[in-house]
């Protein structure tokens, strides 16, 4: 490794190498499978030996004593700041919020949206299995290989397995990914979801990690069960007295529907792909202006509300 890199510059020189690489110790973390006692690498889902579901990896890494009590942590102290500022109840109240209503939203495509809406066996495809499968070009050299090497960083060889979205109070999500917000149905998703308090690439600058380091730095990420506290914990000083849900969701997504670098969100990574019967509600841009883009979306919403009718009935 090449000294005097950031860490950004670091990841990519790996990335393009395309040379596996192990922690320090050359020991990976394990763990045991209560079923049949073998221990298995911390990175799969599913035991080698007798196929046990382990759990998504993402959602066991965001679970961990260390995360957790991390967290805590952070929370306590933006409650403290929050009661010394006497905006404590709506703190509480935009917890609550966040808890009880707070989904997922993935945004893509209008063609997408359309093809995935039209084909119940079709599935929602992210940017490393497009690249995958040729069924998309990569992007610009630089960005591809900043991608690759963080998602690397961050989930090892399950990266490819990550589908990402933004937690939301709404059905807005980014618009800057796709002009179709689609919002998940939480039992679809709900097991197999954890959350990061920022974008990924966003978060490994901001707390210049090192590559030789494989730990994430503790108390950013929550699973389902926790994205309240992680909310809290992120934007709960922005919290002013007296806000309610409509001020709480400006908070919570940030988009000027331009420039991704100026999003400004809580990351949801989802283990595993979904499909139409995943989505519950689905929201088209208003900001529209290609014919063709238009077309889809409005076939799409279509399609989807036939779906909904069809679902809602009795079987």
């Amino acid at each position: 490794m090449e000294r005097g890199l950031c860490f950004i510059c670091q990841l990519m020189t790996v990335a393009a190498s395309r040379t596996p690489r192990r922690c320090q110790a050359g020991i990976s973390k394990m763990v045991s499978c209560i079923k049949c006692q073998i221990n298995a690498p911390d990175e799969i889902r599913y035991c080698p030996s007798c196929k046990r579901d382990l759990g998504a990896p993402n959602v066991r890494a965001a679970e961990t004593s260390a995360e957790r009590d991390a967290l805590a942590k952070r929370v306590d102290s933006a409650l403290a700041r929050a009661k010394t500022e006497k905006r404590l109840p709506t703190v509480m109240s935009f917890r609550r919020s966040v808890d009880r209503e707070s989904h997922v939203v993935v945004n893509m495509a209008p063609s997408f949206a359309r093809s995935l809406v039209e084909d119940r066996r079709k599935v929602y495809a992210n940017y490393e299995k497009l690249v995958g499968a040729e069924l998309r070009t990569p992007a610009t050299g630089a960005d591809d290989r900043r991608r690759c090497a963080v998602d690397g960083w961050f989930f090892g060889s399950f990266g490819i397995k990550i589908v990402f979205g933004v937690l939301s109070l709404s059905s807005d999500g980014l618009p800057t990914y796709g002009n179709v917000a689609c919002r998940l149905r939480d039992e679809a998703i709900d097991d197999r979801t954890s959350f990061l308090e920022t974008n990924s690439y966003k978060f490994a600058t901001i707390h210049k990690v090192q590559l030789a380091d494989v730990t994430v730095p503790a108390g950013y990420r929550a699973t389902w069960n926790t994205r309240a506290d992680l909310a809290l914990a992120r934007i709960g000083d922005r919290v002013a007295k007296g806000t309610t849900r409509t001020d709480w969701e400006s908070l919570l997504v940030v988009s000027d529907a331009k420039h991704r670098e100026n999003d400004e969100f809580i990351e949801a990574h989802i283990y595993d792909s979904f499909n139409a019967d995943s989505i519950e509600a689905i929201k088209v841009s208003s900001v529209i202006s290609d014919k063709d883009a238009k077309l889809d979306a409005k076939i799409c919403l279509e399609r989807f509300s036939k779906t909904m009718v069809q679902r809602r009935k009795p079987s």
